[in-house]
């Protein structure tokens, strides 16, 4: 930025970066007066700490984005998402699948064993539908006990028979609770 103020040309510049072996942000302003032959008066530098503003921000662009109790992606990102694979399909000739995949009888367990062990279950079957992730094989947690997976060209191991069949042998085996419960 070159800035006129009564005959002087004052230079300023503001960048950002973090220390390389911190996690700390710093916000770095240079401010530099020049005289009307272009001599340098004055300088300032003003180095401020910015790390938490960084770290504020993504925190909110993480729940944005996941949701924060399985890490998957949420249902608005997951639509968006969504979203640009049906645009590109219809560009470039392919198609999209779209899954859901829910727990049945959810309540009971919530009911019956508590929200604890009802949240501990949603986030371990969350961990192996995160397994079936890739860029073509969207995963989301869209509320509850609700899933919905997108698929991109399905083909392969990315079909949505393929993907219920890998869901299916996981599911033969019980989840194990914190609580020593078996589900």
């Amino acid at each position: 930025n070159l800035l006129f103020l009564e005959n002087k040309k004052i230079r300023n510049a503001t960048c950002e970066c973090m220390h390389q072996n911190k996690r700390t942000w710093y916000s770095m302003n240079v401010t530099v007066e020049y005289d009307e032959e272009g001599t340098p008066l004055q300088k300032l530098l003003c180095i401020s700490d910015i790390t938490k503003f960084k770290r504020q921000n993504e925190e909110l662009a993480y729940l944005a984005y996941y949701d924060t109790l399985t890490g998957l992606y949420n249902r608005n990102y997951f639509v968006k998402l969504l979203g640009e694979f049906l645009r590109n399909a219809k560009e470039e000739n392919q198609n999209v699948s779209v899954m859901v995949v829910d727990i049945d009888d959810f309540r009971r367990v919530n009911d019956g064993m508590g929200l604890v062990v009802g949240d501990e279950l949603v986030q371990q079957l969350g961990n192996v539908l995160k397994e079936l992730s890739s860029a073509n094989v969207l995963v989301s947690h869209i509320n509850s006990d609700i899933y919905c997976i997108g698929i991109y060209d399905p083909k392969g191991d990315y079909t949505v028979d393929a993907i219920y069949q890998k869901i299916k042998a996981r599911l033969k085996r019980p989840f194990f609770m914190s609580d020593g419960s078996e589900i």
